[in-house]
């Protein structure tokens, strides 16, 4: 069920933002296809680094709390961005980080759906 709210979810943002107002204009943002990641209780690259990314979406499709490091660093239990069980999420789209993406989970082949532009 999460993970048909996160393709619904992908849809829209990109019918939003592949073109958007933004403060300099008209800006095209081609956004990727979702990749569904599995995170376990080892640090996990889930992106890697990007220096022209503009977007970032990141929904937890598990029953178990994720923990993500935004900077190539990485990832530790109870540290960084909690993405919360059954659909806790990360939406940037203005100010993005350009490095690798990490996560952790306390428990074992956790899903995560993750998408950049």
């Amino acid at each position: 069920w999460t993970c048909l709210l996160f393709i619904v979810v992908a849809l829209l943002l990109f019918a939003n933002l592949h073109s958007s107002q933004g403060q300099y204009g008209t800006q095209t943002i081609s956004v990727e296809h979702p990749a569904a990641v599995s995170i376990g209780t080892g640090s996990t690259t889930v992106l890697a680094a990007k220096e022209d990314r503009r977007l970032l979406i990141l929904i937890n499709n598990s029953d178990t709390a994720i923990w993500c490091a935004l900077n190539s660093t990485a990832a530790i239990v109870g540290r960084g961005v909690l993405l919360s069980a059954n659909g806790g999420n990360l939406y940037m789209d203005s100010t993005t980080p350009s490095g690798g993406i990490n996560c952790i989970s306390s428990g074992s082949s956790k899903n995560l759906a993750a998408t950049q532009g």
